[in-house]
């Protein structure tokens, strides 16, 4: 099992506009999820994706399944296990450097809710103490370098 997806977060929209860039990765697209009181922005990465998620000043919707309560608390961050053919086809990004995909996640949470969350332990996840989920993602290069983006 491989990582498909992380969401991390950024305080501002300038933070996370800044995200990506930083580390030679282009932004394909954002959006605003209705009733989440967030927005985000997505940079595809091969058969993965990184996502970064901001708060736009929206209000929740109290309608919404949990999540809708946990993303602005702690902007729950958390690997999604859909499987890349079931995923739509994201656009293209203007990359500096040409991404191969996640090599890695750094989590802070309990190791149950990871598998239980994923099916299993995928491939690159280190978990460690905590309860706020990904600390870091790791993303591998076709020149064979990695960078990481979260906290150092």
């Amino acid at each position: 099992m491989k990582i498909d997806h992380v969401v991390l977060a950024a305080r501002t929209p300038e933070q996370a506009e800044q995200t990506l860039p930083e580390h030679g990765l282009g932004i394909a697209r954002g959006r605003v999820p209705h009733g989440f009181g967030l927005s985000n922005l997505v940079g595809p990465l091969g058969q993965s994706s990184l996502e970064i998620h901001y708060p736009n000043g929206g209000e929740v919707d109290p309608a919404l399944p949990p999540i809708g309560e946990a993303r602005p608390r702690a902007l729950d961050r958390v690997p999604w296990p859909v499987p890349h053919e079931e995923r739509p086809h994201g656009p293209a990004a203007p990359h500096a450097r040409r991404p191969a995909g996640i090599a890695g996640l750094d989590a802070a949470e309990a190791a149950e809710s990871v598998t239980h969350w994923c099916g299993g332990l995928p491939e690159g996840v280190r978990v460690v103490e905590g309860d706020t989920s990904p600390l870091r993602v790791r993303v591998g290069f076709d020149d064979g370098s990695r960078g990481h983006a979260g906290r150092r």
